[in-house]
Order: structure tokens, then sequence, then C-alpha cells
């Protein structure tokens, strides 16, 4: 392969027309002038080289007419060398350009042998540069497949493999591959190493190189997920909860991530005022309407209504009380089967009933008694208010 190279650059220098000729097994170099072609033998030199003269060509061609590899038109309509460069030299005609591709990728044969499989990549990357074929191309997948799966991502660089994944068009398969390599960087970074920086680099790069949407879109999910799951752990509760916000963001729907994001929420709620709290909580039903059907969100958002409408009307903001009371009617006749718990009731519209009480207006202080009834029968507190009238 080397000395067709040679042979190649030294006709290309003396200005002699050649062409080479690739087949599965072996390349050779044809040189030639305006009748006769010269094979010239460069990877056995002692066969030297071999002339294609006139009557050779002539009957190489008779001979294929004759089986009838060759029809009377193209007989007729072509000339001796145009028929003997095609039927003859059955290989492909390559450029020596793409004969400096082929040197590489047996290079990369050869790191193969010697399960060297970055620097047999290295080869066919050059290989491919020099010469693009869809058997390179193959073989680049398959290395590079080799390769991901020996990471251990200690370095940056090492990213740069997944990269070159991401643009093959394989897409299910580099999706699945890219998630298991990113949960294979996670588990590293969080769990084995305790190194949530290192991580935060990962993603960044990874984030600023793939173009692909839909993989960035995996890679962040499991970033925020699993980066807000480590600093819950530590006790960093609000940053860990932004970083389940990103991740609802990307999959509202995902019952795990619903789960971590309400776990997570709960708390901060209860270290704010609840008017506050109450604010969030409508912020978060208007981003997120996935978290409508889900059960500890519904009952969530119910705890927080009652306990403002308690302070409201405790405080004598009758307006905000009522329009808290209102909105948990709505929810709580929208979801029977969710149960509350009857203590939050009582205290609810207990406090409104107190709060019409001292006003006078003993008529609408039974109402809410009665109303606070309905929903929680057994309450002992609604209960001994009621009979007092």
């Amino acid at each position: 392969m080397t000395a067709s190279a040679l042979y190649g650059i030294i006709l290309d220098e003396l200005n002699i027309p050649f062409f080479i000729v690739e087949t599965p097994i072996h390349v050779y170099i044809v040189a030639y002038h305006t009748k006769n072609h010269i094979n010239i033998e460069s990877t056995g030199p002692y066969s030297g080289y071999f002339v294609y003269n006139q009557s050779m060509k002539r009957t190489f061609i008779e001979f294929f007419k004759s089986s009838r590899l060759i029809d009377e038109n193209e007989y007729s309509d072509s000339s001796v060398d145009e028929l003997f460069d095609k039927y003859y030299f059955y290989g492909n005609k390559i450029s020596l350009t793409e004969l400096i591709g082929i040197q590489y990728l047996n290079n990369a044969a050869f790191n193969i042998l010697e399960e060297n499989f970055i620097e047999s990549h290295k080869n066919l990357e050059k290989a491919y540069l020099f010469y693009p074929s869809e058997d390179t191309k193959r073989l680049l997948y398959t290395y590079l497949i080799n390769i991901i799966s020996s990471l251990n991502y200690e370095k940056l660089e090492d990213l740069e493999y997944l990269i070159k994944l991401t643009r093959y068009s394989s897409k299910e398969y580099i999706k699945e591959s890219l998630k298991s390599e990113f949960l294979k960087i996670t588990e590293t970074c969080l769990v084995n190493n305790d190194d949530p920086d290192y991580y935060d680099e990962v993603y960044k790069y990874l984030s600023e190189e793939i173009c692909n949407d839909e993989y960035l879109k995996d890679i962040a999910y499991i970033y925020n997920y699993e980066k807000g799951r480590y600093l819950y752990g530590n006790d960093e509760l609000l940053e860990g909860h932004s970083h389940f916000t990103k991740a609802l963001e990307l999959k509202t729907g995902d019952n795990e991530i619903q789960r971590a994001f309400l776990q997570s929420l709960k708390v901060i709620l209860d270290q704010l005022d609840i008017i506050e709290a109450t604010e969030i909580i409508e912020k978060y039903s208007v981003q997120f309407r996935e978290l409508s059907a889900n059960s500890d969100f519904i009952e969530l958002r119910m705890k927080t209504y009652l306990l403002a409408a308690a302070k409201s009307f405790k405080t004598n903001n009758m307006k905000s009380g009522v329009t808290f009371l209102e909105k948990f009617e709505i929810i709580y006749t929208s979801n029977p089967d969710i149960i509350m718990k009857e203590y939050l009731i009582g205290e609810a519209y207990s406090a409104a009933s107190v709060y019409y009480f001292k006003r006078g207006l003993y008529n609408k202080a039974k109402e809410y008694l009665n109303k606070g009834l309905d929903f929680a029968p057994e309450n002992r507190q609604l209960r001994i208010g009621a009979s007092s009238f």
C-alpha cells in the first residue's frame, strides 16, 4: 500500500497519467499513454510491471462480447480502450488522496490487533477524511461504541467521544447511550467522588457541545433531577428545589420528578408565611398544569388555602379569608376522593365563624360552622360551635 502511494507520487511528479485500482484484497497502479496501459505491481516488486497492449485488449473485449457480457449497442458505441477500462479494471478507481485514506485504514486494523481502540479510532477518522466511505463510517461508529464503554470520564477531554456519538444518525440508540453514560458520570461524581463541581463542569461542557435539542433535554433532565437530589440530601433545600423545578419544566408529567418536586416544596412552604405560600402554590398550579391531577399537590393546595383562610380571618382580613375558603371548596368538591384532615377544616371555618360572631352577624357565623360540618362532620370544634346557637 505504501509502495503504491510512493509510485503514485512519483508518477504525479513526472506528469505521467495513472489511476489506482482498489479491489477487496488488493491495490495496484495503472500508468498509461495513448495506446497501452501499464500495470505497476507495487506490492509485489518481483513481478515488475505488465503492459496491456492493444492486441491483448481486443482479445479481452471480444471474449466479453462473445460471452454476452457486453451487448451489441455498447460494443458499437464505445472504443476498445473505453470497454477495457470499464470491464477489466473492475475495482474502484481511486485517487492518490483516497489511497492515503486506505493507508490509515490499514493502520487502524493494526491498532485493533493490539486492542488499542483509541488510536484505531484516530486513524479511522483520518481514513474517512481522505477517503469517506460507508464501510469506514461503520467502523468509526463501532470502534467509538467500544471506546465509550471503557471510559470513566475522569478528564473532560473524554467527553469528546460522547459528542462524536451524537453526530451519527442512530437516534434512538444514541439517546439511550447518552442517558446511560451520563448516569454513569452522575454516579461517579455525586455518589463515589462527592464532587458536584466537576459534575457541573461535565454538564456545562456537554450542553455547550451537543447540538441536538432532544439529546440536550435528556441530559438536562438527568442533571437537574440528580443535582437536586444531591443538594436536598445535603440540606441545601432552596437550591435543591430550584433544580427539581428545572427538571419538572422538562418533564412535567413524569411521576418521579413530581414526587421529588412536591417533597421539597412542602418543606419550603412550611418555612414561609402562609400567604406567601399560597402565592407560590398558585404560581406552580399555572406553570405546571399536569400537577392538577396529582393528589399530593391537590391536597397541598387545599391545606394551604385552609391555613391562609384561618390566618386571614384571625387578622381581620375577611375578603382574603372568604376567597381562600371558596378556592378550597372548589377543589374539594372536584376531588371527593381526596381526604382532608378535619382539624384543618375546623380551624378555618371556626375562624370565619368567630370573625362574623364578633361583629354581631350571627346567622353568617352559624352558616360557616354548618358549611364546615359539611366537609368535616366529625370535627369537634365545629360541632361545639354549632350547638351553641
